[in-house]
């Protein structure tokens, strides 16, 4: 009886071993708001099957349909059933793992998702914690989605060339740039379109040297015109 009870506390300490050394990035979080609930329940409840292309990812994304940035943009792109956009403002890889996790991705089979995430886990997370968030949406993406092709983008740039978030993120990029295959995942960089000849970002791009503009959603649409489905 002793012995059984030894293996099972060890067996538990183990097991809060292995928890504890797991970081935040990677552990699925609702962000407990109202209206990213709601919005949440919105999208699982919606019949996807006929979006082509999802969109996943924080308030960057979610710009895209906002009217006084991308939605014009949008429009004229995907008009109301090619394209779904998953953007959550604040979002963190654990918060985007969660909604994929619960039911975001269920009942549907686009042609392509696009994901750029992570800007928001810069201030607490190192960058080598970022990747493996990055890395668990991916692993759920495809699990999920198996004939699903993925652009995963490099996590566009902030302000100046030397804000020093913008070390964390570019790291991070380059660490799960490595999860490309060139088949079904993709890493796209495209940040040298949003910058000027001094690397920095320019206001009437991202008004606040993070979030774009419309002339920054065009540049991003441009950029990936190519690569969309028709």
């Amino acid at each position: 009886m002793t012995s059984n009870i030894f293996k099972v506390l060890l067996l538990a300490l183990t097991i809060q071993a292995c928890n504890t050394e797991k970081p935040a990035t990677v552990i699925p979080a609702s962000k407990n708001m109202q209206w990213w609930e709601d919005r949440h329940n919105r999208i699982v409840a919606l019949d996807k099957s006929d979006f082509k292309v999802f969109f996943l990812g924080d308030s960057i994304t979610q710009g895209w349909i906002m009217a006084k940035y991308g939605h014009n943009i949008w429009l004229e792109n995907f008009g109301e059933e090619s394209a779904l956009n998953l953007g959550f403002s604040g979002d963190r890889t654990q918060n985007l793992l969660w909604r994929i996790e619960n039911g975001e991705l269920d009942k549907s089979n686009p042609e392509l998702v696009i994901l750029m995430i992570g800007t928001n886990n810069a201030k607490d997370d190192s960058a080598e914690d970022i990747a493996k968030g990055v890395k668990a949406i991916l692993s759920v993406i495809q699990t999920k989605l198996p004939k699903t092709k993925i652009i995963v983008h490099r996590i566009f740039p902030r302000g100046i060339e030397s804000h020093p978030l913008r070390l964390v993120t570019n790291k991070a990029s380059e660490i799960f740039s490595k999860n490309s295959n060139e088949q079904s995942i993709y890493y796209l960089d495209i940040n040298s379109h949003f910058q000027d000849e001094s690397n920095n970002v320019p206001i009437d791009i991202m008004y606040d040297g993070l979030h774009l503009t419309t002339k920054g959603y065009a540049i991003w649409i441009n950029a990936i015109k190519h690569l969309l489905p028709n």
